[in-house]
């Protein structure tokens, strides 16, 4: 009986336990001076699936490895759009990693703003391999956000800043009725002692 368990137990772990799920990649941008640095992690799966579907075997089934590997660039830059405050954010020169289970890549970008008010991110690729998400992830300056990009929104998604319009921070305030409460308890104790 506990052989039978210590099997089911086994088998379930395994199959929950992938090193790169091929139904999901990720994305993520941050900025380096004034460019963006893109990087990308991949399924080596996924990739091969979406190429299939994306070119056809002859398309690049006699290809040597430089000409794969200029072929996944190829197909990422086509099916990645980025636009920040309006301002369209293009791939650059990148590199790739190639590797058994999972591809690498890095672009540089066009210059991408200090800080952001809106951005739209869309990511089409491998959107070929049925149920697919990307994870999309951005740190530049102060801003930070995330996003899964699927069938679900149309592998789009919109990030927006609201601007507070308090004209006063937290911080400043809270500053300030720590001082007022001080003054109003010196002056209290300053009464009661005269």
């Amino acid at each position: 009986m506990n052989k039978i368990i210590f099997l089911i137990v086994g088998l379930c772990l395994s199959y929950g336990v992938k090193a790169h799920n091929p139904l999901s990649a990720k994305f993520y941008l941050e900025k380096q001076d004034s460019q963006g640095l893109l990087s990308i992690y991949l399924s080596q799966d996924g990739v091969d699936a979406a190429l299939l579907k994306a070119y056809g075997e002859k398309e690049f089934e006699n290809y040597t490895v430089g000409q794969y590997k200029s072929l996944i660039v190829r197909y990422i830059k086509e099916n990645f759009k980025l636009n920040i405050n309006g301002k369209e954010i293009i791939l650059l020169d990148g590199g790739i990693k190639l590797g058994k289970h999972q591809t690498d890549l890095k672009f540089i970008t066009t210059e991408v703003p200090s800080k952001i008010h809106t951005l739209k991110v869309q990511i089409e690729a491998f959107s070929e391999n049925e149920d697919h998400q990307s994870l999309f992830v951005y740190k530049i300056g102060e801003s930070n956000g995330k996003a899964i990009l699927s069938n679900r929104n149309d592998f789009t998604d919109h990030f927006t800043k609201t601007v507070e319009t308090s004209g006063m921070p937290q911080s400043v305030a809270i500053t300030i009725g720590t001082v007022l409460i001080l003054l109003f308890i010196l002056f209290t104790e300053r009464r009661r002692l005269v």
